[in-house]
């Protein structure tokens, strides 16, 4: 009987440093380790769930037990490292939520290789442990239960272990009229941050509350959540006009979203049009563009709808494409008489556009690659492992004629050519390799490869916007249209380190300026010119136009904030509830605030944490309830 205690405490020992080991890798690699309740939580609840599984496994034989104890602790290690691997690439984790991209995922397998670091070796040191402990110790599993009161004993004792650590979990619950000071509680329950609930309560946690909550029931009915948004929506401060109110008032729009458009992609030689725009027009400094989790199509989503994306569906352009949204840029600007358009040059496989830019956002046309003959749809379900990347001159030169004859038009278009991979087998490398290559002989300037062939798209952009403008010259349309060119995301496919030491914008001592990227704006009598270093970011676009265009927009049902105005504050919100603006910093991988102006305290920016993960709750409600539906009917 001493000898099964024995093996039992030892395998249960196994079990329980085998989830503080992973756990603690885990966040030394991704997040921060602290001396605080997240290392009880991560004790307390490696201890339950060590407990339940070895009341699982007590119930089977030796050789059973041996194979089970061998499979949780591989399927553990490469869960933590797929994990690790995965947030590398899309800084986010993954979620049951969104299991429906895995399909996709396979298509950039071979990147997820580029992800790969000496610290994940780490995660096979359990294994190697368990392979030892199999040749050494083979009595180790000789534990099966012995009496009826012995698995009662163990399934209580890991019961209360779970139960008691999340008594511990904070609840004292604040409550402001519509605003709520949210808890760990309401964290671990709801899940609201991903980051944040894995950094608080561990990965395995994070795991748990994710699949639970695919069965969770929502705690109010439709009407009671329709009561708080009405509530919520009253609440929020309207706009007021100011100094650059109705300035582009009736001229044409030309909006460029620019695939992996960053700082450094604009050069005096190699894109000589982007930075005269940058030099001559308006540039904003402190634009920022948030990887949110869909990267590209939430930022779309963003600037056409000024909502945040859902950040717990797959594809918010898809989950929502049946709702109303009457506040969408097409929809402005069609209300003031304007033909709307939208193009791109790729197929329909990652995200399905053709339904979100007519349906959803309401273009009165949406035109992509198979549509404009460079390439063809993929039969649903088909992998694709090798993208071919379009030209951005050709989606210029395959759409303009449709529209340059226009009374008044809206253009929209998402360009390709900036994608990774950057190396020489890049499909626009080859147009530009001969000027890239001399200009580099002749100025002898030292450069990362990776940003080498990046400059390639960059270029490839910048004689796209030439051409657009000379034919709008052409057309005598130049003089009538503003053409507004922003970065949809850094270029993330590139090393940071690389990134730090060739842009001097960014710094490794603040990593949230990864996310600053141009924005330009083109207007004929230059009423917009000069450098702007107002913050904001991809959600506060639309506000933006409006406002330039005085566009009928209802700026209480955007989260979004004209940058232009003087009477709201201008915050960056990053997808794991970070956030900047020039008076202060929250990061909240560190939880730690930065106040750069004396006006503000660490109260106020407490508050304001908590009213930004009000205001993306309130958000997703919205969307969840179909809530301007009813206000259309």
């Amino acid at each position: 009987m001493k000898k099964n205690i024995k093996r039992m405490l030892m395998l249960w020992s196994l079990l329980f440093l085998n989830f503080v080991f992973l756990e603690l890798v885990f966040k030394l690699n991704l997040l921060v380790v602290t001396i605080s309740d997240e290392l009880f939580f991560l004790f307390a609840f490696s201890l339950s769930y060590s407990s339940f599984i070895l009341f699982i496994l007590m119930f089977f034989r030796e050789k059973t037990i041996k194979f089970l104890t061998f499979v949780i602790i591989v399927s553990l290690s490469v869960t933590f490292f797929l994990q690790d691997i995965y947030h590398t690439v899309v800084e986010n984790f993954f979620s049951i939520q969104v299991a429906g991209d895995f399909s996709l995922g396979l298509s950039f397998i071979g990147d997820a290789f580029l992800a790969l670091r000496f610290r994940h070796l780490l995660y096979i040191f359990p294994i190697i442990i368990i392979v030892l402990i199999n040749s050494n110790f083979k009595e180790l599993y000789k534990v099966e239960y012995k009496f009826l009161k012995q698995p009662l004993i163990v399934l209580v004792f890991s019961w209360t272990c779970f139960f008691l650590t999340q008594e511990f979990i904070n609840d004292n619950r604040i409550e402001d009229g519509v605003n709520i000071m949210f808890t760990d509680k309401d964290l671990y329950e709801y899940v609201y941050d991903n980051q944040k609930t894995v950094k608080t309560f561990g990965l395995v946690t994070y795991l748990q509350r994710d699949i639970l909550n695919v069965f969770r029931v929502p705690p109010l009915r439709e009407a009671e959540y329709r009561v708080l948004l009405e509530d919520f929506l009253s609440s929020r401060s309207g706009h007021i006009n100011n100094q650059y109110s109705n300035i582009l008032e009736g001229k044409n729009l030309i909006l460029i979203m620019a695939e992996s458009l960053d700082t450094f992609g604009i050069h005096p030689i190699l894109t000589p049009t982007l930075y005269d725009l940058k030099s001559n027009y308006a540039y904003f400094e402190n634009y920022y563009s948030p990887l949110y989790y869909r990267s590209t199509a939430d930022t779309e989503w963003m600037v056409q709808t000024s909502l945040y994306p859902n950040k717990n569906v797959t594809l918010s352009m898809e989950a929502y494409v049946n709702n109303t949204l009457p506040n969408t840029l097409p929809n402005l600007f069609e209300v003031d008489g304007y033909n709307t358009y939208s193009y791109h040059n790729y197929i329909d496989y990652f995200y399905n556009r053709t339904d979100a830019y007519t349906n959803l956002f309401g273009y009165d046309i949406y035109r992509g690659a198979s549509d404009l003959g460079l390439l063809d749809e993929v039969p649903n379900g088909e992998i694709i492992f090798d993208h071919k990347w379009q030209r951005d001159l050709d989606l210029i030169n395959l759409t303009i004629d449709e529209y340059i004859n226009d009374e008044k038009f809206f253009v929209n278009y998402i360009t390709v050519s900036g994608h990774f991979n950057y190396d020489q087998n890049h499909e626009v490398f080859s147009y530009h390799e001969e000027r890239l290559s001399e200009y580099f002989e002749n100025s002898n300037e030292s450069i990362p490869e990776d940003i080498y062939y990046y400059l390639a798209t960059a270029m490839e952009l910048d004689l796209s916007v030439k051409t657009l403008m000379d034919k709008l010259d052409e057309a005598d349309k130049l003089e009538d249209t503003a053409i507004i060119i922003y970065g949809d995301h850094y270029a993330y496919a590139i090393n940071e380190e690389d990134i730090w030491a060739y842009d001097n914008s960014k710094s490794s001592d603040d990593p949230q300026t990864l996310h600053n990227v141009p924005m330009l704006i083109y207007t004929p009598e230059k009423s917009l010119s000069g450098t702007y270093n107002q913050y904001f970011s991809s959600i506060d676009i639309m506000p933006t136009i409006a406002n330039l265009y005085g566009l009928p927009m209802k700026y209480d049902f955007a989260f979004g904030v004209d940058v232009f105005s003087i009477h709201n504050e201008h915050i960056i919100k990053f997808a794991d509830n970070s956030y900047r603006s020039k008076n202060y910093i929250y990061d909240a991988l560190t939880e730690t605030y930065s106040i750069l102006n004396e006006d503000y305290d660490l109260n106020y920016l407490i508050s304001l944490s908590q009213s930004i993960i009000n205001d993306y709750r309130y958000n997703t409600l919205l969307l969840d309830y179909d809530y301007f539906k009813e206000k259309e009917e």
